[in-house]
């Protein structure tokens, strides 16, 4: 009798174990993707406008390189910085804009674009607005107002990559 109590106990066991490591596992139970990330084999995928491992971050932060055309007829070699505010992740700064050495400031309006409203840029008003192609290129449009008595405007646009 102890025989097939045993037996019987090895056999429930057994089945357990082999019922329990067959179950598949759901990887993504404990992932919490963000910003409209999804989760497959218990990593995230993000959309264009976000990076990181739960796609927490602004894929607009980072430094980008490109040439912009101004007025259809110059065309300028640059390299910018975009930086987010860390109490607002809703705010930009723009570094080294059309080569300046100084900065503008920018807003993001949904996860692909950031708009730069008038402000004083070196001896220039700068207006435009930056928008996300993917997460590693974007179109930088915008406008250069000389604060002169002429009052010149200068439309630029560029493509950029990091």
């Amino acid at each position: 009798m102890r025989r097939v109590a045993l037996t019987l106990f090895c056999l429930a066991i057994t089945f357990c174990s082999v019922l329990y490591f067959s179950c598949a596992k759901d990887a993504c139970k404990t992932v919490n993707c963000q910003n409209g990330g999804t989760c497959s084999g218990g990593s995230c995928s993000c959309p264009t406008g976000w990076t990181g491992t739960f796609c927490q971050t602004s894929a607009f932060a980072g430094n980008w390189s490109g040439t912009d055309a101004c007025d259809s007829i110059h065309s300028f070699n640059f390299s910018i910085a975009l930086d987010a505010n860390s109490s607002d992740t809703t705010k930009f700064v723009i570094r080294n804009p059309h080569g300046f050495t100084s900065y503008v400031n920018g807003v993001r309006s949904g996860a692909t674009t950031i708009n730069i409203a008038t402000q004083m840029c070196d001896t220039v008003n700068f207006s435009g607005t930056l928008t996300l192609k993917d997460n590693n290129s974007l179109t930088f449009t915008y406008t250069l107002t000389d604060t002169n008595s002429t009052h010149a405007t200068t439309s630029c646009s560029g493509n950029y990559t990091r």
